[in-house]
């Protein structure tokens, strides 16, 4: 099963997510990632998975809003490159390595 991890180091560095322990688990075996219909609907759960670690911006303060956006932040800037690396292994666009389970 083809999956990408956020880690929960890279997520749980904010206050905004003390609790987050475990990695997120984003699933992308049944995605065509040369297509870009793929790679949008990849970027779509890899959102929706920062959004569940890191917290939503409604009926937050405007200080929990920083920290969320921080978290959010550092989980995308964490997975970028592996989403890349990813993407270009699937368009053969370059030498990816990256570890799938």
């Amino acid at each position: 099963m083809k999956t990408l991890t956020i880690a929960a180091a890279a997520i749980a560095m904010c206050a905004a997510t003390p609790a987050a322990a475990d990695p997120l688990v984003v699933r992308h075996a049944d995605l065509d990632l040369a297509s870009s219909a793929g790679r949008v609907e990849l970027d779509r759960r890899i959102a929706r998975a920062v959004e569940a670690a890191c917290g939503s911006y409604f009926q937050t303060s405007t200080e929990e809003q920083w920290d969320i956006a921080a978290c959010r932040a550092g989980a995308f800037a964490h997975v970028r490159p592996i989403k890349d690396a990813l993407v270009a292994r699937a368009t053969g666009s370059g030498s990816a390595k990256v570890a799938s389970r």
